[in-house]
């Protein structure tokens, strides 16, 4: 079974975005692109935060497809969904993680509740 670049243990892959590098800054397991387009949060690192269900189940855009179409997961390579997080679009893998672009992270934060204690 391919167990990609988190899973085993690789601490680096592929922007879903650019198609650059993305690599692990040390926190949270994320991976972030060296260029600076986003972060890549791995499912295991958000359910510490967010119910994980909440995130799975937040509603569909509906202007899915723009700019840049279904970005690939970079842990198993399948389109990930868009998703709204109040009026901020967000990529979702339900098995693996969600990509949310340069400074969304915060504004991801306030829309599912303050970390977990």
């Amino acid at each position: 079974m391919d167990e990609g670049p988190y899973r085993g243990g690789m601490q680096s892959g592929i922007c879903p975005r650019c198609g650059g590098a993305i690599e692990s800054d040390g926190e949270m397991g994320r991976l972030v692109c060296a260029v600076g387009c986003g972060e890549w949060y791995p499912r295991e690192a958000i359910e510490t935060i967010v119910q994980w269900e909440r995130v799975k189940l937040a509603p569909a855009d509906l202007a899915a497809g723009w700019p840049w179409g279904g970005a690939p997961c970079p842990i198993c390579r399948q389109d990930m969904k868009f998703r709204l997080a109040q009026q901020m679009r967000f990529d979702l893998c339900p098995t693996d993680g969600l990509w949310l672009d340069a400074g969304e992270y915060e504004e991801f934060i306030e829309a599912y509740g303050r970390p977990r204690r």
